[in-house]
């Protein structure tokens, strides 16, 4: 656990401390908003290395989250934190608070439970059973900078 507060923590900051741990994982977990009236779980991942934690973690946001909700599914996308760090990083997005029947469920402390029980369960199925899925071909590209533009 990087905070026990509501205090922000940069971006990198958060990949240097988790990088270089044995048997860390990085997950940030966000609930996202958008225009669009989009929604359900949605888990970002870049790392071939986080493929099978990304797998197994959508499946679990997927047992809780109602079907009318949708499934977002995995997402290969490069974002500092699902990049730089040295270890298997993710970021899980079980909801939209933008959508308005989501943004009910995930106010109660019931659903949010529920959600953070079965995320805890996927890492620990993660560290005792290794990757999940077929693997995605590697990329190999630099690090994300804090300069780079939005998205990228």
């Amino acid at each position: 656990m990087m905070r026990k507060g509501d205090s922000f923590i940069e971006l990198d900051d958060r990949a240097s401390r988790a990088s270089g741990k044995d048997g860390t994982v990085l997950i940030s977990i966000h609930y996202n908003s958008s225009s669009s009236g989009i929604r359900g779980p949605e888990t970002c991942y870049w790392r071939v290395d986080s493929h099978g934690l990304a797998t197994r973690v959508q499946r679990a946001m997927e047992s809780v989250s109602p079907a009318e909700s949708g499934n977002r599914g995995k997402v290969r996308r490069r974002l500092r934190l699902t990049r730089n760090p040295d270890v298997p990083c993710i970021l899980a997005e079980p909801g939209y608070l933008s959508h308005p029947a989501e943004a009910r469920l995930c106010s109660d402390p019931a659903y949010r439970e529920r959600m953070a029980s079965a995320l805890a369960r996927a890492i620990l199925d993660q560290q005792a059973n290794g990757d999940a899925g077929s693997l995605p071909k590697p990329i190999y590209a630099p690090p994300s900078r804090p300069t780079d533009p939005p998205g990228s």
